[in-house]
């Protein structure tokens, strides 16, 4: 499968998968750690059957002791970045939590740069600049309501220091995913590492997730279940174009999906506001996206 279909497939099924995201959050408020709990199960099942697929129902091949320090790396920090993301989207708000995001995906794409000595190319550059801004004007967006009114919250030490460390600890377990990957196989780290995600959030979730907990019901079933396969799904895009791509480039290709996040949104939740703005950047994006492509 092309590359350049690979990373427009990842775009779209994550920009989808937002909107179930905050769908699920307006149904089920304050069990974000039971939620991300049972995606990580779905996802992890999800690993395992498409890396027996991959390798004709054989096991894959056990890592290396080097990439299995990558996998270990990668199973704590991704975790860990989502909980301390789940934790803002409370304390912060939906529209903050979008700046937050995109402060991850530069803060990534920085570390793909300097630590993995990813070139930069006139196309790559030109491209992001037209995605720096079309992912500008969809957050000035979503930092006013219908009304105008600013939705921003107030940013204290403490907030800022979650702000951090969320955007290291992203980047972080992206650079060891694409290391890891790089490593082993994309096939073959679809099952350790996301087996490896499942342990991290497994164990975070019984150090942060008791005082919280609430009964299970089919209700909480269906959503939780429907994001995690839908997690998968766009897990699955994004370590096969991380495979064949630079870390830098892929993610800033898949910052894009908050503008297409932002368009969608007019449709799923009548978001009607700043029409003329929110597809200026979505053309904008797509012209991003056109120039890396054509690299």
């Amino acid at each position: 499968m092309p590359w350049n279909l690979i990373v427009i497939l990842q775009i779209i099924s994550s920009s989808f998968l937002t909107l179930w995201y905050r769908k699920t959050g307006q149904v089920l408020k304050n069990q974000t750690l039971q939620i991300s709990f049972v995606v990580y199960i779905c996802v992890a099942i999800c690993g395992v059957l498409i890396s027996f697929f991959a390798n004709s129902f054989n096991l894959p091949a056990y890592p290396g002791k080097e990439a299995l320090f990558y996998i270990i790396i990668e199973g704590i920090f991704i975790p860990a970045y989502w909980i301390i993301q789940f934790k803002l989207i409370s304390i912060l708000g939906a529209a903050s939590a979008v700046v937050v995001q995109t402060l991850n995906y530069w803060t990534a794409a920085l570390f793909g740069l300097v630590l993995l000595g990813e070139n930069l190319s006139k196309y790559f550059i030109f491209g992001f600049i037209f995605i720096f801004i079309a992912v500008y004007l969809s957050i000035s967006i979503n930092l006013k309501n219908n009304n105008g009114q600013k939705m921003i919250k107030s940013i204290n030490n403490s907030k800022i220091i979650l702000v951090v460390l969320a955007a290291i600890f992203f980047a972080i377990g992206m650079t060891a995913e694409k290391i890891a990957i790089d490593k082993t196989g994309v096939w073959n780290y679809a099952f350790y590492g996301w087996i490896a995600q499942l342990i991290g959030a497994t164990l975070f979730y019984y150090l942060f997730g008791q005082k919280n907990k609430k009964p299970i019901n089919a209700k909480f079933l269906k959503f939780s279940i429907i994001a995690g396969f839908m997690t998968a799904l766009s897990g699955f895009f994004f370590i096969y174009a991380l495979s064949s791509g630079m870390l830098s480039k892929t993610i800033i290709l898949t910052s894009s999906k908050i503008v297409l996040t932002s368009v969608l949104a007019v449709y799923f939740f009548k978001e009607n506001n700043n029409l003329v703005r929110r597809f200026t950047a979505l053309l904008l994006a797509l012209l991003g996206l056109l120039m890396i492509f054509l690299e």
